[in-house]
C-alpha cells in the first residue's frame, strides 16, 4: 500500500509543478501583450520589415511606407509607393 501512496503523492506534486509552470507562462504572455504603443496609423497594415541598416517598412493597402523617428522621439510615416 505504501508504494501506491508514494506514487499518488508524486503524481500530485508533478501536477502542482505543471500548474505552476502553466501559470507562469500564462502571466508572462499576458504582460508581453500589454506594452504596445501605436506610433503611426497605416491603413490596412499587413506586413512589417526592419532592414539590415535599421530602417522600418510597413505595407498597407496598395502602398509601402517607411516609418522614421526624429530627434524628439516623434514617429512619421513616409509613403514610398
Amino acid at each position: 500500500m505504501d508504494r501506491y501512496a508514494d506514487r499518488f503523492m508524486r503524481t500530485i506534486l508533478n501536477c502542482k509543478k505543471l500548474s505552476l509552470v502553466m501559470l507562469i507562462i500564462t502571466v508572462s504572455g499576458m504582460f508581453g501583450c500589454i506594452e504596445k504603443t501605436p506610433v503611426v496609423s497605416v491603413p490596412e497594415a499587413e506586413n512589417a520589415l526592419f532592414s539590415e541598416d535599421g530602417r522600418f517598412f510597413v505595407t498597407g493597402g496598395e502602398s509601402i511606407y517607411e516609418i522614421t523617428k526624429d530627434e524628439y522621439g516623434i514617429y512619421t510615416k513616409h509613403r514610398l509607393y
